[in-house]
């Protein structure tokens, strides 16, 4: 099929040339060397399946319930390149993808990438509007951020490199990201989360870097239960009424907060006498090591408890069943939608029975406090400390800018 009629077609005839595509796909075949640009919609006779090997140029759409496969390279243009729209689906297994933005996705549109490298002259993607992303594999990069995600948009990621100039990735307006596997590094941030977004880093072999490696601020929540977090500046750091809950992984800088609330959650704590380290023990039991900083609008709580204890008050008792149940959130149709409050303990995102294993197999269930003080809040160190602190922050932040 001739490329350049192929698009006519489409542009022209949208009741009619969506359908020939789909009988097209129907009998076996794939569309090859394109060379133009294609919109896919749906038929009359249904949604749309087209999947392409070849080139194609300009900005590339798929509306409605109908589906795209790229297995190709797109040439680069100033433009963005692949866009799904109205509960689309986007898929891409590999080739070379380059515009302004590599994909956009909006209007519950899902996109999974399983191979490629995507690259944007802003965003690498932006996933907005309650649009979901799947990342296995391949690469995501931005001259600004490596991917945008806002508007109740959802992240799924299990593999892949995700890079940006400012963040590699920024979630913000009450959407979610789970990180089960994957690298992501920004010059700024490697993480960002803002605006009642959620971000869980699950037990993996994740990574993430930047000057900051996670940082929340604006009412958003991180929960680490794995991974390598690692900052030049602090590891992971909570502003502005934000909230950190640290259940595990390789932290490699200082936990800090100018602002927000990070809870450190462990089975035995202990504060160093100058009040900078706290060590000790995960729930699982894994050493605990970390450099914290904390100033005069920030806390830093440390928390001697059980799996289980969903409340954080330092104990596992009914109180915890009934806190996770009030959520509605067990065994539900909602993927990733649970928050160790809610129930999801193992840091999957799902409350379900695993989680319930997982609280009674360490035994702690009406047992009383873990600890004889559960809960201690971290002083705020004195004013030369801030000052010296907040001068080495400003220099660390400076000299990564200087490396772009």
């Amino acid at each position: 099929m001739d490329g350049n009629r192929f698009n006519l077609e489409i542009m022209k005839e949208i009741g009619n040339a969506e359908v020939l595509v789909f009988d097209a796909i129907r009998q076996g075949k794939t569309l090859t060397d394109i060379n133009s640009n294609i919109a896919v919609m749906d038929g009359s006779n249904g949604p749309v399946r087209v999947e392409v090997r070849g080139t194609l140029y300009g900005t590339n759409e798929v509306w409605g319930s109908s589906e795209l496969v790229i297995r190709s390279s797109i040439d680069p243009s100033y433009v963005r390149e692949l866009v799904a729209w109205e509960q689309s689906s986007l898929e891409i297994h590999g080739g070379v993808i380059t515009g302004k933005e590599a994909v956009t996705a909006f209007d519950s549109s899902r996109v999974q990438i399983l191979g490629g490298d995507l690259s944007g002259f802003r965003d690498g993607m932006r996933i907005w509007h309650n649009s979901s992303l799947e990342m296995s594999g391949g690469s995501v990069s931005g001259q600004d951020d490596g991917i945008d995600v806002d508007d109740s948009g959802s992240l799924w990621i299990t593999g892949g490199r995700i890079s940006g100039a400012n963040d590699g990735l920024k979630v913000k307006g009450y959407s979610t990201t789970t990180l089960a596997s994957g690298v992501i590094s920004g010059q700024d941030d490697g993480i960002s989360v803002a605006d009642d977004a959620v971000v869980r880093i699950s037990p993996s072999d994740a990574m993430v870097s930047g000057a900051i490696g996670v940082k929340v601020i604006d009412n958003g929540l991180a929960e680490i239960y794995g991974g390598q977090i690692s900052g030049d500046v602090w590891a992971v750091l909570a502003e502005d009424d934000s909230q950190i809950n640290l259940f595990g992984g390789d932290i490699q800088g200082t936990v800090a907060t100018t602002g927000g609330t990070v809870n450190i959650v462990g089975a035995e704590l202990t504060l160093s006498e100058d009040g900078r380290t706290v060590t000790g023990q995960t729930l699982d039991g894994s050493e605990l090591n970390i450099p914290i900083h904390v100033d005069g609008e920030g806390t830093i709580n440390l928390i001697a408890t059980y799996y289980g204890d969903a409340n954080l008050d330092g104990e596992f008792n009914s109180l915890d069943f009934v806190s996770a149940f009030v959520g509605v959130e067990y065994e539900d149709s909602v993927i990733r939608n649970s928050t160790w409050a809610d129930g999801d303990w193992n840091g999957d995102g799902e409350f379900d029975s695993s989680d319930m294993v997982l609280a009674f197999q360490f035994g702690g269930y009406e047992q009383g406090p873990r600890a004889a003080t559960s809960i201690r809040t971290v002083p705020e160190p004195t004013s030369w400390a801030l000052l010296s602190v907040g001068v080495l922050a400003m220099f660390c932040r400076t000299l990564r800018k200087s490396r772009r």
